[in-house]
């Protein structure tokens, strides 16, 4: 019965098949961040597109993230060159990982746009949320103008707008920009 148990345990515990194995030491990285990272490291136009906006806080896997870094620092060089550059074995062992993927990336440009749009609304949230709060803070403590503060707001109201017009789709006739626009 031991001897069935182990073989059924190591049974759960092997990649699926047809996946790139993943080094010891790292955690299994979510599926969304590995599509990314592949996407970055094979696709020079998703490069270009996505690596100005692609934030290290949008990678939480420690090991990609370091890859990420490392092909910010050298965008034109070429995701089997990147080996040398990372930091330690752990990193290249990944590097290695995503390598073996030979998926091959057709039609690329909806995916691309896809993910610069959402890094565009996760910036715009960010920036609505920062100002919203210095805001709250000064009305809080009395500093600013009113002047100021309708300054402050009137962008703020207009990057809202935005951020709603990308993430609400819209029929058509409907106020607002065309469905699939971007204002």
């Amino acid at each position: 019965q031991l001897q069935r148990a182990r073989m059924t345990q190591s049974r759960f515990q092997r990649p699926a098949a047809g996946a790139a194995p993943v080094p010891a030491g790292w955690p299994m990285p979510s599926l969304a961040e590995r599509d990314l990272l592949l996407l970055l490291l094979r696709v020079d136009e998703a490069r270009a597109a996505l690596l100005p906006t692609v934030e290290d806080v949008d990678v939480a896997h420690l090991g990609l993230r370091a890859i990420l870094a490392t092909l910010r620092h050298s965008p034109e060089t070429p995701a089997e060159a990147l080996m040398h550059q990372l930091p330690g074995d752990a990193e290249r062992s990944l590097l290695a990982a995503l390598l073996v993927d030979e998926r091959e990336w057709t039609d690329t440009a909806p995916q691309i746009e896809e993910l610069a749009r959402r890094f565009d609304i996760r910036q715009r949230k960010k920036t609505l949320r920062r100002v919203t709060q210095s805001i709250a803070d000064a009305q809080a403590t009395g500093e600013p103008a009113p002047t100021q503060l309708e300054a402050e707001l009137t962008p703020l109201q207009q990057a809202a707008q935005a951020v709603r017009d990308l993430t609400a789709p819209r029929v058509p006739g409907e106020p607002g920009p065309a469905p699939g626009t971007r204002p």
